[in-house]
């Protein structure tokens, strides 16, 4: 940008803007437009945990996130939240995808 780059005010006002469904609708549309199937498509699945996202005091467990990546055209076409860790995560991953 010419003057610099925005402070994170300004991309705050921004984001606060944006209709959130409008957005999903377009991010899908986006996806969708950019999204083709190759043989032998490489889908990596990966999970991760929120290790600060634990409150002890009321008992909430950390967040757990497993998101699938498409390598040849480099989106996450699916991510789930899992409420704990467990090996049912590459189902649910695939179902959202």
């Amino acid at each position: 940008m010419p003057d610099g780059i925005s402070s994170a005010d300004t991309f705050r006002r921004i984001f606060i803007l944006i209709d959130k469904d409008e957005f999903e609708n377009c991010f899908i549309g986006w996806v969708t437009a950019v999204e083709t199937i190759t043989k032998g498509q490489v889908i990596a699945i990966d999970g991760k945990t929120n290790l600060g996202s634990h409150d002890r005091a009321s008992g909430k467990l950390p967040i757990h996130v497993v998101s699938a990546w498409v390598w040849e055209n480099r989106i996450t076409p699916g991510q789930v939240k899992m409420e704990m860790k467990s090996d049912d995560y590459l189902a649910k991953v695939l179902a959202a995808a």
